[in-house]
């Protein structure tokens, strides 16, 4: 799971520049773009709050021994 989620955080990198040279080279079908952009970031951040959880999850288990 967690190099699911590493590859989810990498494609929503890979998402997020494309909207930003999209934007900034004046690409044609910029709002395509845009929504891609706007699904990288939900990759993104869906992919810190995992790692999150699980680093919480293993703090918790050491404080709970």
């Amino acid at each position: 799971m967690k190099i699911l989620s590493l590859l989810a955080f990498l494609l929503g990198l890979l998402l997020v520049s494309l909207s930003y040279f999209s934007a900034t080279h004046n690409w044609i079908w910029n709002e395509v773009f845009v929504i891609l952009g706007f699904i990288g970031y939900t990759l993104i951040i869906s992919a810190i709050a995992y790692f999150l959880l699980c680093l919480l999850d293993k703090r918790f288990d050491e404080l709970s021994k």
